[in-house]
C-alpha cells in the first residue's frame, strides 16, 4: 500500500472514533459524510485513560463510557457501509464472470487476499488469524453470489451429458 491510501485510512479510522465521522459513504473515489445516525457529539479519543481514580458511578465515568459507546457506534456503521460498496464491486465482479465464464471461486487470489490482510492486521495491532476468519466469511459469501450470478445467466445443464438442457 502506498503512503498517501495508508494516510487516507488512518484519518478515516481517527475521524470515526472522534465522532466527528458518524457514517461515511465509501465510494472508491474518495469518503463523503453521511447523515448522522449514531448520535451525540465528538469523543476526544477512542479510549481515554483516566489520569486519577473515579467512583464507578461517577457521571463522568458515565459520559465517558456513553462516548466510548459512541464511538463503537460509528465504527460500526462505517464497517456496514464499506461491506455495503464492497459487495456492490464484488456484485460487478461476478456479472463479468459470468458473462465471461470464469469460475466463482479464485483460490489464488483468495491465498493473496488472506495473506496481505494477515500482515494488515498484524500491523495494525489485529490478532491476524482473526482477520483471516473475517475475509473467509466474506469471501465465501461472495463466492456464493457469484454462483448465484453464473446460474442466472446460464442454461442449467443435463445431468446426463452435461450440456445445457433445451429451453
Amino acid at each position: 500500500l502506498g503512503g498517501d491510501h495508508e494516510d487516507d485510512e488512518q484519518e478515516v479510522v481517527r475521524g470515526v472514533a472522534a465522532g466527528d465521522v458518524h457514517e461515511r459513504v465509501f465510494d472508491g473515489a474518495g469518503v463523503q459524510p453521511a447523515k448522522n445516525h449514531a448520535g451525540g457529539g465528538a469523543a476526544t479519543s477512542v479510549c481515554e485513560t483516566p489520569t486519577h481514580l473515579r467512583a464507578p458511578d461517577s457521571d463522568e465515568d458515565d459520559k465517558h463510557l456513553e462516548s466510548m459507546r459512541r464511538s463503537i457506534d460509528n465504527f460500526d456503521a462505517a464497517i456496514v457501509h464499506l461491506l455495503a460498496e464492497r459487495f456492490k464491486v464484488t456484485q460487478a465482479v461476478g456479472e463479468y464472470k459470468a458473462k465471461v465464464g470464469l469460475q466463482a471461486s479464485d483460490p489464488a487470489r483468495e491465498q493473496r487476499q488472506v495473506q496481505r490482510l494477515k500482515h494488515l492486521a498484524a500491523d495494525a495491532g489485529l490478532d491476524p488469524d482473526f482477520s483471516e476468519k473475517f475475509l473467509r466469511f466474506i469471501v465465501d459469501e461472495v463466492i456464493n453470489h457469484h454462483r448465484q450470478i453464473a446460474s442466472q445467466r446460464s442454461p442449467p445443464l443435463e445431468e446426463s451429458n452435461g450440456e445445457a438442457a433445451p429451453e
